[in-house]
């Protein structure tokens, strides 16, 4: 059984491995490296896919709250009304796409 500190060493450098591939131009050994890492234990494998899968539901909680907010922008203009209306059934008819 893996100890709490073996896990965090593990998550700690699952976090370091994707934070260095998302830092722009990555040398092909980095991630020939990063893949080799990953295969070498099921864990390492596992914590990558949940840093993933964190920083991609970051991503889209982020452009949730930025369509929000222009939404908001827009609503707050009377003239834009129309433009507020029909952004919302964009929103609304994009939701129902991606649910498919």
């Amino acid at each position: 059984m893996m100890t709490m500190n073996e896990r965090l060493d593990i998550d700690e450098q699952a976090v370091a491995w994707v934070a260095k591939l998302l830092g722009g131009k990555t040398p092909d050994a980095d991630k020939r490296a990063y893949t080799d890492w990953q295969a070498t234990d099921a864990r390492h494998a596992e914590a990558s896919r949940d840093v993933e899968d964190l920083l991609a539901s970051l991503d889209a909680a982020g452009e949730e709250a930025l369509e929000a907010e222009m939404v908001r922008e827009i609503e707050l203009t009377p003239k834009n009304a129309s433009v507020a209306a029909s952004l919302q059934v964009f929103r609304q008819l994009l939701r129902l796409s991606l649910l498919r």
